[in-house]
């Protein structure tokens, strides 16, 4: 337990229990740097609860189970840096309500931040709003419990944010407590029963703070850095100028030296102006001695710069090694630029044959779409033939009903002429019979005559009756002639009728029979042109899929050609930015401060948020990595969004 969670459970069970003889559960009490139970009142029942035995345990309970213990028997229950640890912290924190009185008070405190401190294992964190929703988890619950008050307390000591709530359980007439712990804690994002108001709300927890807090330090300190740099850079030029008057105060000491030597020389001959030249010598001497300390004074100047060269030799020498690094990476980032240019131009390949292909499918489909049209033009002439056809057809029907008819009739009159025929026979039958019994009577009474001729003369009145008889005889034959003759004609003429009427109703079939072929073929033709249609429908309905295939995959392949092209010109204006940052005396300042400096200058430029990425993936944040290096090398692929501007 660390020293905020110990303090400020030490300050609830006096807030929220201040009676003796009260009974207090601590779930999580395995003491471990510490434990709640040096707060307690001797006067009090303090109960130790945790999943297994050890120092400040005094109930074992099974996790995930319900707790060894009755209802509803405790004032205060008490759970510090456990919940963290908790698989299903909502399920204790159900069974911590169900053990505390109708009155009794709930009391949570949870890491808001920190390090992984696993116990066996380190599972959450909890926000400002974490209370408000255990507190509705419980209703749906139905548990009588309300959120007291809650806060998020500022570090102490370490680097611990501690999430604390304290929950009330109902039903209960007593009223809220409105001596708030928050209002002796420093704290932020405070929520109490009053009102739905968060005191000292602050949206970025302390951690943020903190880095805004060192980055603005940072900057004043490149700042500094600068001016030290400026003043440095006076400085050499100082020293440039002090070496320049000590060469200037060398010559002129060998002048000196030399217009001494030249007096000694003259001194015999210069006797009268000895006093002159030793009082000018003293002053040479006295200007000689101020100049000799300056010069002293300038090389202990001279000394104290030479050291703190050598000491900025030794962080160029640092800074060469990070610089070293980052050429490194910039080869690295060079290496990957060149093999997206090299997949990119892979890309623009497959676009190009996809290109080419599309072109050649769209031809394919031109030439079917003219075959197409070739067939409807084909179908439409067919039809017009049909159609004609059927109207011909139609009308031959017609023309077919009408020589039926008539045939029909024909047939009639041919049978109503045999049947006269058949009377004319039978008549024309009776009449020879009749015509060869009056020729056998003749006959008879030929030889009767000529027998009578023989036999007497006095048979005169019966040979003139049979003569009678001989001379009507051959009108009788002549009339029975002509009549026969008659029948003959007129059975001769309905013969030739009928055979006439008989080669029209044939001719009539054969011209139905070539029609009915002309229509079968041009019905098998449409039933052809048909199948044809139907295939042409098929390839083009085909070819559509397939040029719908291919315009989705050429959209695709373009689509990501953008997107490599984009992340190619991205790569392309990081690079430009990060290559500009190492100029000037920028490159002898720590790698850090370089570091901070090219993501602020990226974040201006709006092409890359390193604090909004580490928000927006706290995995990266919690495994320390660079966020803009992260990005390139694995969050760009994977999707992850590194600024508004480029997702």
């Amino acid at each position: 337990m660390h020293h905020t969670a110990y303090i400020i459970g030490g300050m609830a069970m006096e807030t929220y229990c201040p009676r003796d003889g009260a009974r207090i559960l601590e779930v999580g009490s395995y003491a471990v740097n510490g434990a709640l139970r040096d707060h307690a009142s001797s006067a009090n029942e303090y109960v130790g609860l945790d999943i297994e035995a050890g120092p400040g345990v005094d109930v074992v309970a099974q996790p995930g189970k319900p707790f060894p213990l009755e209802d509803e028997q405790f004032d205060m229950i008490l759970a510090s840096s456990a919940f963290e640890h908790d698989d299903a912290f909502w399920v204790t924190f159900l069974e911590m309500c169900r053990k505390a009185k109708p009155g009794g008070h709930i009391y949570i405190s949870v890491p808001s931040n920190g390090l992984v401190h696993r116990y066996p294992q380190d599972n959450w964190r909890f926000y400002p709003d974490s209370g408000l929703a255990l507190a509705k988890w419980a209703r749906s619950q139905n548990l009588d419990v309300i959120l007291v008050e809650s806060f998020i307390a500022e570090r102490d000591r370490d680097t611990w944010n501690d999430y604390v709530a304290v929950f009330r359980k109902g039903p209960t007439e007593a009223d809220l407590n409105d001596d708030f712990l928050y209002q002796r804690v420093a704290c932020s994002n405070a929520i109490t029963w009053q009102s739905d108001a968060i005191i000292n709300r602050r949206d970025r927890t302390e951690d943020m703070v903190l880095i805004e807090t060192i980055s603005a330090s940072a900057t004043r300190l490149e700042a500094d850095l600068a001016d030290k740099a400026r003043d440095l850079e006076q400085t050499i030029s100082r020293v440039a100028e002090a070496d320049g008057e000590i060469a200037r105060l060398s010559g002129r000491e060998r002048q000196l030296a030399e217009e001494l030597a030249v007096s000694e020389t003259a001194f015999h001959e210069k006797a009268a102006a000895f006093d002159t030249l030793s009082h000018a010598l003293s002053e040479e001497a006295a200007q000689v001695g101020k100049l000799r300390e300056q010069v002293a004074a300038s090389d202990r100047e001279i000394g104290q710069l030479r050291e703190h060269a050598a000491a900025l030799d030794t962080r160029i020498a640092k800074f060469a090694d990070a610089l070293g690094e980052k050429d490194a990476q910039i080869e690295a980032d060079a290496n990957r630029l060149e093999a997206l240019e090299a997949e990119r131009y892979a890309l623009a390949n497959r676009l190009a044959d996809s290109d080419s292909t599309l072109r050649q499918r769209e031809e394919e489909i031109a030439q079917a779409w003219s075959e197409l049209e070739a067939e409807r033009e084909s179908k439409v002439a067919l039809q017009a033939a049909f159609d004609a056809l059927s109207d011909r057809l139609k009308a031959q029907a017609l023309k077919l009903d009408e020589e039926s008819a008539w045939t029909f009739k024909l047939a009639g009159e041919r049978r109503a002429a045999e049947q006269r025929a058949e009377a004319a026979a039978a008549a024309l039958a009776a009449e020879r019979a009749a015509s060869t019994r009056g020729l056998q009577d003749l006959r008879a009474a030929t030889e009767a005559q000529a027998a009578a001729e023989r036999r007497a003369a006095d048979a005169e009145a019966a040979l003139q009756a049979d003569s009678s008889s001989a001379r009507g005889s051959p009108d009788l034959q002549d009339r029975s002639g002509q009549r026969i003759d008659r029948q003959f004609d007129r059975i001769a003429e309905l013969i030739n009728l009928l055979r006439v009427r008989e080669e029209e109703i044939a001719d009539t079939a054969q011209r139905g029979d070539s029609l009915q072929q002309q229509i079968d073929a041009m019905r098998q033709q449409q039933v052809s042109a048909n199948a044809d249609l139907a295939d042409a429908h098929k390839q083009l309905r085909a070819a559509q899929l397939e040029l719908a295939t291919r315009s989705g995959a050429l959209h695709n392949e373009q689509s990501r050609a953008k997107k490599n092209g984009e992340r190619l010109e991205w790569l392309r204006a990081v690079n430009r930015v990060l290559s500009a940052g190492d100029r000037g005396w920028w490159a002898f300042v720590p790698p850090s401060w370089r570091r901070q400096r090219d993501l602020r200058a990226l974040q201006r430029r709006g092409l890359f948020d390193a604090t909004a990425y580490l928000e927006r993936y706290p995995d990266v944040a919690a495994a320390r990595m660079d966020a803009l290096q992260h990005f390139i090398c694995h969050g760009m692929m994977e999707g992850r969004r590194g600024n508004t501007d480029i997702d």
